[in-house]
């Protein structure tokens, strides 16, 4: 089941429609309603982010101990079922056209909101078939000894899948993941060895349940949530959390255990790695790190230029970091809160009263925008105007916060890229 596919097909075409059809009897304080969607992992992610990838057989091939000659017809398998997905994907963008087509012509609502969730769940079904094809021929290449490693690919595929279906901050982590990145192929000894395995069967028991739990709310969903209906949105909202808390809660208690048994370099990477996948948003790359790079990195810089932009860069280092725990701290304040919205799958939906949304979060990052646009302007000072020139083109401030459309009620729809932030 794909929660993300059902967010985003059954909800943001229900919310747009319903709210358009209420017209002029929307209530005043509804009509203020600001609706702010965030996708984790953006809305492309979304949709993709379940696929078998080449990444994804390298890695089920170092666990089993495929000999060459396997890995190559397991090379063969996926492109066979890259293809299948792709001819699924194509047909499934044909039907969706048409339908936009038809609905042009109509602009009758209810072709989007009746036949649209067909459309998305004809594909999750012919996805699963090609994937479960793709699987059991993969099985049949393997001889006895490899056969019984087949369970560990079957987590692995739980942590690819279920637990990237998640808004809460650390929720999707994978700590297996992190520990490889950070070891970089060293050892790191028994002990840690121990924790990971140990962490890995934990963590799948909690898929399970938690993949349970969003099947019986696919198989138990009435239709109503078609028609907006806010309380079957509360209640689905409650279940995503109650076992997204779960899992986010293993994750930080097995996270600390992990980081304890490491050496005090490698607990340093592995807890801001764990930190960066936790909030993405926070954490990425901003444009002040992309123009200091660049900035740094011309070959025409003054001495006084250079020093300058030294200066800069550890002024930055320090404010940056400053700010990005005050974003962090609102974030988490307000997932213990409970949030100011609803949770379904990959999906949150967040409201707030006017146009401008005015809660911690949003102004914790608006301050860390602030911080970058202060730092931005500094840099601008130091360069010539043809250094200037060479500079990547800075975000825009809105950038990674969505698009705003108002409906004819008045409510604003805001939707933008979620997770962490």
């Amino acid at each position: 089941m794909d929660m993300a596919r059902i967010g985003l097909g059954r909800v943001v075409t229900a919310v747009v429609l319903a709210t358009a059809a209420l017209g002029g009897t929307a209530s005043t304080a509804w009509s203020q309603q600001v609706m702010v969607f965030e996708s984790v992992g953006g809305f492309r992610g979304a949709r993709t982010a379940s696929r078998v990838t080449s990444r994804s057989v390298a890695a089920y091939s170092r666990l089993l101990g495929l000999e060459e000659t396997q890995v190559e017809i397991a090379q063969g398998l996926l492109e066979q079922y890259t293809a299948n997905i792709e001819d699924a994907s194509r047909e499934r963008r044909n039907r969706l056209r048409a339908l936009m087509e038809e609905f042009r012509e109509t602009q009758d609502h209810t072709i989007m909101m009746e036949r649209m969730p067909a459309i998305s769940e004809d594909f999750a079904e012919r996805s699963r078939a090609i994937e479960a094809s793709f699987f059991s021929d993969l099985r049949l290449l393997l001889d006895d000894q490899q056969a019984s490693k087949w369970e560990r690919v079957q987590r692995l595929r739980r942590r690819e899948t279920v637990l990237r279906q998640g808004s809460l901050s650390g929720e999707t982590v994978d700590l297996i993941a992190i520990a490889d990145s950070v070891g970089d192929g060293l050892d790191l000894g028994d002990e840690v060895r121990a924790a990971l395995e140990q962490y890995e069967l934990e963590l799948d028991r909690a898929l399970i349940a938690k993949a349970a739990t969003l099947e019986k709310m696919r198989e138990s969903s009435s239709g109503t949530f078609m028609g907006f209906d806010l309380s079957e949105i509360e209640e689905m909202s409650a279940k995503t959390r109650e076992v997204g808390l779960r899992v986010r809660d293993l994750n930080r208690r097995h996270a600390r255990l992990i980081e304890s048994m490491l050496p005090e370099e490698l607990a340093a990477q592995f807890r801001g790695e764990t930190r960066r996948r936790s909030f993405p948003r926070v954490y990425k790359e901003s444009s002040v790190d992309r123009v200091l790079l660049a900035a740094e990195s011309l070959d025409d810089l003054a001495p006084d230029q250079r020093q300058s932009l030294g200066e800069i860069h550890t002024s930055y280092t320090r404010d940056r970091a400053s700010a990005d725990e005050k974003w962090v701290a609102a974030i988490r304040d307000q997932e213990e809160e409970g949030g100011t919205g609803w949770a379904v799958g990959q999906l949150m939906i967040r409201y707030s009263m006017g146009e401008d949304s005015d809660d911690p979060v949003s102004k914790a990052r608006a301050a860390r925008h602030k911080v970058d646009e202060r730092y931005g302007d500094k840099i601008h000072a130091v360069l010539t105007p043809d250094q200037r020139e060479q500079m990547p083109t800075p975000d825009d401030p809105q950038s990674g916060a969505g698009r705003r459309f108002q409906t004819d009620s008045g409510m604003m729809i805001h939707l933008s890229p979620g997770g962490g932030g």
